[in-house]
């Protein structure tokens, strides 16, 4: 375990600052704007396990799922920041 914990510390260590043009391996993190990145690719094929905050519950879900929850959320996000319909007369 410690060994695989010591990988992955590595990998975030030592990850390289994100350059335009460049190819990045599959499955390899870059910095940007002083955050970590993965590709969409690598999101996409994983699968995630959560803890339910309210009923404990332990789930598994696809990436595919994890990216669609995401998208929900900034849809929705985005829609509250336009501004407000006018509603009835003017």
């Amino acid at each position: 375990m410690l060994v695989v914990i010591g990988a992955q510390v590595a990998d975030i260590t030592g990850a390289d600052e994100w350059a335009t043009g460049v190819t990045y391996p599959a499955g390899d993190l870059v910095k940007r704007n002083g955050t970590l990145n993965a590709s969409l690719a690598d999101i996409y094929a994983d699968s995630y396990t959560y803890i339910h905050p309210v009923t404990g519950e332990e789930k598994t879900v696809d990436g595919m799922d994890v990216l669609a929850i995401v998208k929900a959320v900034a849809d929705r996000r985005w829609q509250l920041s336009l501004p407000a319909e006018p509603v009835g007369p003017e």
